[in-house]
């Protein structure tokens, strides 16, 4: 009788103030609703993956090289360094009423030139792979390389890795679920070749930075 009681004190409770409980419900459910929805878009535009444009195996499996722990520059064996030297923002393709293109659309580019010193005797060579990757945004996955040159032992620092451009066709800033997006982050592979075949050693870099200094802007 008394659990009855309880339960009859709580519907009439309900039943009053039934107004405000059927605003706290909405209230709740929006909530939880636009959470997810945050959550799921994080997680699906956060992952780094290395071949994500790769075309699916005879197995009909995509190949994936997705990545979640990152080294830090003192963590390679040589001296490795990478400057930010140019970009150029995507013209975006528009049409008229007709659907005739008025403005053909064209990809930007971001520029980089990568240096290494001398490698350790156990290299035969070295590749990098340029990944400009933006969270929150589903298409903006940008690829170059890898870019690769033969390691020529030599006393004299600093010899020219080569020059890396990423084209992309995504402008910025954007907008995704009312979150702001300036800038991607960068992301780098660097594979040393052993010699004799022995297999590699891979590094991952992540610069989260590197986007937001000053460098050359190309206007439209």
């Amino acid at each position: 009788m008394e659990e009855k009681g309880k339960i009859k004190v709580f519907l009439d409770w309900l039943y009053r103030y039934r107004l405000i409980a059927t605003i706290c419900g909405v209230v709740l459910l929006a909530v939880v609703f636009v959470s997810i929805l945050y959550i799921s878009t994080f997680v699906q535009t956060s992952k780094i993956d290395f071949l994500f444009n790769s075309n699916p195996g005879s197995d009909g499996e995509k190949p994936s090289e997705v990545v979640k722990k990152f080294n830090k520059v003192s963590d390679l064996p040589f001296e490795f360094t990478y400057t930010y030297d140019k970009t150029k923002a995507p013209i975006v393709e528009k049409t008229n009423k007709e659907g005739v293109v008025t403005t053909p659309g064209k990809a930007g580019y971001y520029k980089f030139s990568a240096y290494y010193d001398e490698l350790p005797s156990k290299y035969s060579s070295i590749s990098v792979t340029f990944l400009a990757h933006a969270n929150w945004i589903k298409d903006f996955n940008f690829i170059a390389g890898p870019v690769s040159l033969s390691a020529k032992p030599t006393n004299d620092a600093s010899l020219l890795l080569g020059n890396v451009t990423i084209n992309y066709t995504t402008p910025l800033p954007k907008y995704a679920l009312l979150i702001k997006v300036k800038n991607p982050s960068l992301y780098i592979k660097v594979e040393c070749a052993k010699r004799n075949g022995a297999g590699s050693d891979i590094f991952y870099l992540k610069d989260t930075h590197i986007f937001l200094g000053s460098v050359d802007i190309i206007p439209l």
